[in-house]
């Protein structure tokens, strides 16, 4: 229990170090072109960032980084090591101020812990025994190819803006935008299929067969109804996850629970909750299945809440920020030098001596404590009224320039 505790501190821990990682690289564009202000950039992404959870249900990247090693090699020392290492690569390179990725580091720290735990428990094994192959060799090949389509896709759009003929920048734009449509729809096809494919079960079965080759006739049966299924993915553009489901049903196969496989559809993974009981059942011994009352309506509510809650936090932080943000530096010289700072609204937010004699004028006035939130003219009148008093103005010799 106690290394579990320790596990959702160093999560907690990491979560809040990929924050401040990743915070400059997302919201470094606005803030460079002073399209927003470094508060109200955080304030935005914050926002954004927390409403995406709940509006988003595909959480393909987290489901990617869990299963990139197999369930009977992650254990609590894995998970912790994991933990460990992440956290340590994000502050060298946060420390250093070098670009990476903190999913990448995840990935590469669980499968590192893993393989570690297999060399000392096992007597022999291969690395496709404990990681998945083919999504470690993913990751790999899009660290190196992501940079280079960033490039590619910006060289596209600086052309496209420079070009003078405006029917060719249209036609540009169309074809691009073509061409991106006929690619997301296949890449989303292939999404649905291999969901489907995992609905039935055909990667574990598959892996079954090699270990026992018994339970060939399993994998016939599941290949064969997603043969029988491939003919209505194509509508799932246009009819989503449920209605896909019930043509399925209705068609293919007539025994499938169509709920559970429209959530498999639509999501990135299907609902794993029976296999997960198992696991566990094989491991811990009696598993009491836990129920939950449904709870749409407080979900959206406490959703709304919470909304609202960081609209105000938003709002009062940007009024905040401008009540308290320097929009101009109004200076007095020659001698005494003194600095003033102002905001929009024209009123002193800090009052900073400049030089000696400047100090002894403010000496009277609390150190310039006094003036701050003072009109600027209020206060220059009375700077000017300190300068009469010590001698350091008269009507006849004496001038101040003020800038």
């Amino acid at each position: 229990m106690t290394l579990l505790l320790v596990i959702i501190v160093l999560a907690l821990v990491f979560d809040y170090i990929n924050g401040f990682h990743d915070a400059a690289n997302s919201i470094a564009t606005v803030v460079s072109t002073k399209v927003l202000t470094p508060l109200q950039a955080v304030l935005w992404a914050g926002f954004f960032n927390f409403v995406a959870f709940f509006i988003f249900k595909d959480h393909a990247v987290a489901n990617t980084i869990s299963k990139t090693v197999h369930t009977e090699f992650i254990t609590l020392p894995v998970i912790l090591s994991g933990l460990i290492a992440a956290i340590i690569w994000n502050l060298v390179t946060w420390w250093y101020g070098i670009p990476s990725s903190s999913s990448h580091t995840l990935i590469g720290g669980f499968a590192g812990a893993a393989i570690a735990h297999a060399f000392a428990t096992t007597d022999g094994f291969s690395l496709g025994d404990v990681v998945e192959n083919d999504k470690i060799t993913k990751t790999l090949l899009f660290i190196f190819l992501a940079p280079l389509v960033g490039m590619i896709i910006s060289m596209f759009i600086t052309f496209v803006t420079i070009v003078r003929k405006v029917w060719t920048r249209v036609g540009l734009i169309v074809v691009a935008s073509v061409a991106t449509w006929f690619l997301f729809t296949y890449l989303q096809q292939g999404k649905v299929v291999e969901n489907t494919e995992k609905f039935y079960k055909v990667d574990v079965l598959k892996k079954a067969v090699a270990e026992d080759p018994s339970k060939e006739a399993d994998l016939t049966a599941a290949l064969a109804k997603v043969t029988a299924a491939s003919p209505y993915l194509g509508h799932f553009s246009s009819e989503g996850g449920k209605g896909v489901a019930a043509e399925i049903k209705a068609n293919a196969d007539p025994g499938v629970d169509e709920a559970k496989l429209a959530k498999a559809l639509d999501k990135t993974t299907p609902d794993d909750v029976n296999g997960v009981l198992s696991r566990c059942d094989e491991r811990k011994g009696t598993v009491i299945p836990m129920t939950t009352k449904k709870t749409t309506k407080r979900r959206w509510t406490t959703l709304a809440a919470a909304c609202l809650a960081l609209a105000l936090l938003c709002g009062g932080g940007v009024f905040y920020q401008q009540a308290h943000a320097v929009a101009s530096v109004v200076s007095l010289d020659v001698n005494p030098s003194i600095e003033l700072k102002v905001n929009k609204s024209e009123k002193v937010l800090v009052c900073t001596p400049l030089n000696e004699d400047a100090k002894a004028i403010l000496a009277d006035m609390g150190d310039g404590a006094d003036l701050k939130g003072a009109k600027l003219d209020v206060a220059v009148n009375a700077i000017v009224g300190s300068l009469v008093r010590n001698g350091y103005l008269n009507s006849i010799s004496s001038a101040i320039m003020i800038s």
